[in-house]
């Protein structure tokens, strides 16, 4: 009678690039590692080293009067006279943020979403009933965005030939979405927001994120879908009904 298989002790396991490889190749292997020895803090370095580099490349490229210009158009449009006065600390106050501090939003953003998003995770599965352990689940989100982090390396492939980039057009560089081919001057910004959303790397993604559940945690595939689908749902729909207010606001 043969045995069961005995988990591969700790020399076995990939090691840190590894796994960043393997969840490319193998992701279902990565994930039953994870499950059994979580590691989070290489990938989380690898995004936040790339987000604080990529922001440093692209910040420079940012068209500040551009972005300028379209809110005084804004102001004007709602029956406001922007001044020369007014103009200059306007565009003081926006080359500062864009230049100087966004390179910052990078890893910021990415400290907060690998923790936060794997929180609702892991407590949609405890109210079901079939949790795992929590930095489980935080070690298998961190890996799954190297996904995003491809994304975020060909995008600023695409950016850096480029002397002078419209901040609003960052999302729309990189043709991976539905939302990046609509005229955004004759398309509403909610229907942008939400077609931005439907995207080549976020579908890859949020497929990985099944898998990855359904290995660090004891929920079966329906389940998994539901719970990553359904907190994705929430937030295309969130930033949908941002995004179109914010033009209402605006406009």
């Amino acid at each position: 009678m043969q045995g069961t298989p005995e988990a591969p002790t700790s020399a076995e396991e990939p090691g840190a690039v590894a796994r960043l490889v393997g969840v490319f190749f193998s992701p279902a292997r990565i994930f039953e590692s994870i499950a059994r020895k979580p590691g989070w803090v290489v990938p989380f370095a690898a995004l936040a080293v790339c987000g604080l580099v990529g922001g440093l490349l692209i910040a420079p490229r940012l068209d500040v009067d551009a972005l300028v210009q379209k809110q005084i158009a804004a102001a004007e449009k709602q029956g406001r006279t922007v001044t020369a006065e007014q103009m200059e600390p306007m565009r003081k106050g926006m080359e500062f943020f864009i230049k100087k501090l966004s390179p910052l939003i990078g890893p910021v953003y990415w400290a907060v979403l690998v923790f936060m998003v794997p929180g609702i995770y892991h407590g949609l599965s405890v109210f079901l009933g079939k949790s795992g352990k929590y930095m489980a689940v935080v070690s298998a989100y961190a890996h799954v965005q190297m996904v995003q982090l491809v994304k975020a390396v060909l995008t600023v492939a695409v950016a850096l030939p480029r002397e002078r980039i419209d901040p609003e057009e960052m999302g729309r560089l990189l043709k991976s979405n539905v939302g990046a081919f609509l005229d955004p001057e004759g398309t509403p910004a909610g229907v942008r927001a939400l077609l931005a959303n439907v995207d080549v790397f976020d579908l890859w993604g949020l497929a990985l994120c099944i898998l990855a559940l359904t290995r660090v945690t004891r929920l079966g595939q329906g389940p998994a879908a539901g719970v990553v689908l359904g907190v994705w749902a929430v937030w295309v729909a969130g930033s949908a009904a941002l995004a179109a207010l914010g033009a209402a606001v605006g406009g």
